[in-house]
């Protein structure tokens, strides 16, 4: 019986801690997208799909955040880690270009145990561009 208690937290503490980490790493995903869209120059392109153009207010160049086979990407550079799954990824635009939606659901990598399958975490938001005209 002690065994089984013992063996039921060990799982609850494992999950708990895979939910927090696929919670890091969205939140901070989806903030890093959601600041730079918010303040971006002109309209976005959102011509390709699930992935977003625009012009940065910080440095005045073309940035794209894409959802690729394994992660989200800036440019080039990962915004989600190998630690995690990226799945049902979506971005799209408004018909007047002034919003971008953001959807995607990650889970832990490589999990093998059912209860740590458990811990996707899906996030989403709607971004209003200040600086569309």
């Amino acid at each position: 019986m002690t065994s089984v208690m013992l063996f039921g937290a060990l799982r609850g503490a494992r999950r708990a801690a895979a939910v927090a980490a696929v919670r890091n790493e969205g939140s901070y995903a989806l903030n890093t997208m959601s600041q730079m869209l918010r303040f971006a120059q002109g309209t976005p392109d959102c011509t390709e799909s699930n992935a977003v153009t625009f012009t940065s207010a910080n440095d005045q160049q073309a940035t794209k955040f894409a959802c690729t086979a394994e992660s989200i990407a800036s440019n080039s550079a990962k915004l989600t880690s190998s630690k995690v799954v990226t799945k049902d990824c979506t971005i799209s635009c408004s018909p007047a270009g002034n919003e971008v939606y953001i959807q995607f659901t990650l889970s832990p990598a490589g999990a093998t145990d059912s209860v740590i399958d458990a811990a996707s975490v899906t996030f989403d938001s709607q971004v209003e561009l200040r600086n569309v005209r």
